[in-house]
């Protein structure tokens, strides 16, 4: 008599890890809601989440997971469940595979890998463009458009042809369509998009190297301006600049003492105008005083008389 209500929580202890975690029981799912349903599968998939994190955090010998490793056979059997039923159970939810649900993880790493990548390919940029500057002391735009264009046509040619499997597989991803739909699914960008902007920071970066470096370079003949010689130089300024600082800080302290001057010279002629205002207004006031007293002195006489 009392072995029946046993059997009840028997059967459910021995049900796998994943259907006692969701609740996606045979009897129960059928009597699911959508809702419910939608709820269950969202309770799994965030212990596959769950699981695949720690497995990438994991450590583990070196070369040991090849490009194609991927966490979701060690998941399935964690959670006693078949790779095509956990398959199904993600597609239903978002339309994505279980291993490209996992991919998910190694995408959100790709712009530090990107970088990576690109900075080893463009390591020699940098000396190249230093060469290329020839008298320039400022970097002008289609300098800076030529570079950035070189930059991408250098790293678009190492993903070319038969490299483009090696590229995947160097950013840990088993062919370049799952690397592609996982960028477009974490980073909401192409790979494509994604390597461009990352391309454009790091010569960005060369190019404020270049500029302080450009700084430390004894200044141009031409950027004298009007100072044919070294001597005139020399007299206005008492000294030889060595870099360009140097020059620029000499023509700034020009400029800031012109400033200056134009500015006292401009407060001296205010107060001059304003000075001979004042005294063209007492003159005037003067000869009013005047004027108005001869015609009462004259008005005087002309009474009495």
């Amino acid at each position: 008599m009392n072995s029946a209500p046993a059997a009840a929580p028997a059967a459910a202890s021995a049900a796998p890890p994943w259907q006692q975690l969701s609740g996606l029981t045979p009897g129960a799912e059928a009597k699911m809601s959508d809702e419910q349903r939608d709820e269950a599968i969202r309770v799994l998939m965030k212990k596959v989440d769950e699981l695949a994190a720690a497995e990438f955090q994991r450590r583990v010998p070196e070369g040991e997971r090849s490009f194609i490793w991927n966490p979701i056979e060690r998941i399935c059997f964690r959670l006693g469940i078949a790779r095509t039923k956990l398959s199904h159970f993600c597609r239903e939810l978002t339309g994505l595979s279980a291993y490209e649900w996992a991919d998910r993880h190694p995408a959100r790493a790709l712009g530090e890998k990107l970088h990576d990548w690109a900075a080893g390919l463009l390591k020699d940029l940098p000396e190249r463009m230093k060469k290329s500057l020839g008298d320039m002391r400022s970097l002008k735009e289609d300098f800076k458009i030529r570079w950035r264009e070189c930059a991408l046509e250098i790293v678009r040619a190492a993903r070319k042809g038969s490299s483009m499997l090696r590229w995947a597989s160097a950013l840990k991803f088993p062919n370049l369509a799952r690397l592609r739909r996982a960028c477009l699914m974490v980073h909401g960008a192409t790979i494509e998009e994604l390597e461009e902007r990352t391309v454009h920071q790091l010569v960005q970066k060369f190019f404020e190297q270049l500029e302080a470096h450009m700084h430390t370079l004894p200044p141009p003949e031409f950027l004298f301006g009007s100072y044919i010689r070294t001597a005139d130089f020399v007299k206005d300024f008492g000294f030889i600049p060595k870099t360009l600082k140097e020059f620029d800080a000499a023509l700034e302290e020009r400029c800031v003492r012109q400033r200056k001057e134009d500015e006292e010279r401009k407060a001296r002629e205010v107060k001059e105008r304003a000075q001979q205002e004042e005294k063209e207004r007492l003159e005037r006031e003067q000869r009013q005083r005047q004027s108005d007293a001869q015609q009462r002195g004259s008005g005087g006489f002309g009474s009495f008389a």
